[in-house]
């Protein structure tokens, strides 16, 4: 299998370094090995995998991100209904190579670095973690609903606009990733010490569902919280609002698609939970110190 997804009728030679493949029944864990990131979502089913000196067990919904040189050996699978995206680290920048993604280089720019946060869960190791996360229902339902969209663009290919879709929505995955990960590993941007229980369900529950409108009376009555309670516990155990944490989640990853890809600032809005050009510009510049346009204009290393 080609490791990439080719233009079949819009930009002729252009090649894209990102592949889909699903797999019932067993997988090719080692499908990529040396060339490519691996991203496989085990939707259903259970497995004991081998990888370098440890054997592990997942049990569905259930993430393993693999870096080009590890080997993993599934042991034993019961009912697997698995998902891989195969990808070049160039996908994301232009200027990414393996080498440098690990060991940043004169050549790569302050903004370039800014990206370099999604490829953490792929590279990082330690006692316990070999790039495996369990997944909760509904950031496995995000996650199938994203590799099924990458999936028919990257096939269907049905308009001149599909690689900056794909692109965007492989943004997305990699954000839902990065943010599975840092709840796991308690590093990372906006991750707090002590939170309790119930705040963390919250936090959770924005990240999920931040393309959709969300408001305080909807929490309430989905967490069981009284509006006084949520405010103050929210407050306390993150130093943010609910509706600052929110605005801030879906600002970082409109920041993110703006250096990244050329979709279009309406494109964007209906993928972060905005409804308003207008009132996304002034937030946006509110945060950022720029206007999208401007944002995209010293920062989007396509253009």
């Amino acid at each position: 299998m080609e490791l990439y997804t080719e233009d079949k009728n819009f930009y002729p030679g252009y090649k894209m370094p990102l592949r889909y493949a699903g797999f019932a029944g067993g997988v090719d864990a080692n499908l990529g090995l040396t060339t490519h990131f691996r991203l496989l979502f085990l939707e259903e089913g259970t497995g004991i995998f081998h990888s370098g000196a440890q054997s592990f067990a997942l049990i569905a919904p259930a993430l393993l991100c693999l870096s080009e040189k590890e080997e993993l050996i599934p042991e034993y699978l019961s009912n697997p209904k698995i998902h891989g995206l195969f990808f070049h680290p160039r996908l994301i920048n232009a200027r990414f190579s393996f080498a440098n993604i690990r060991t940043p280089d004169e050549a790569l720019s302050g903004t370039d670095r800014q990206d370099l946060w999604c490829f953490r869960p792929f590279l990082h190791r330690e006692a316990g973690y070999f790039g495996q996360l369990p997944v909760d229902p509904g950031a496995a339902r995000r996650i199938a609903g994203l590799l099924e969209t990458i999936n028919h663009l990257s096939t269907v290919q049905p308009d001149d606009g599909w690689p900056c879709r794909t692109r965007s929505c492989f943004f997305e995955l990699l954000f839902l990733v990065e943010r599975i990960f840092s709840a796991e590993k308690k590093t990372g941007e906006m991750v707090f010490a002590n939170l309790s229980p119930e705040i963390k369900e919250i936090i959770h529950y924005l990240h999920i569902n931040y393309r959709n409108p969300i408001t305080i009376s909807e929490l309430t009555k989905v967490f069981h919280i009284n509006r006084t309670t949520l405010a103050q516990r929210f407050a306390k155990e993150t130093g943010y609002t609910v509706i600052k944490y929110l605005t801030h989640l879906r600002i970082s990853l409109a920041a993110m698609i703006l250096r990244d890809t050329e979709l279009s600032i309406s494109e964007i809005i209906e993928k972060i939970g905005f409804n308003n050009l207008t009132h996304f510009g002034r937030t946006f510049q509110k945060y950022t110190g720029f206007t999208p346009s401007e944002y995209r204009k010293k920062y989007c290393w396509m253009l």
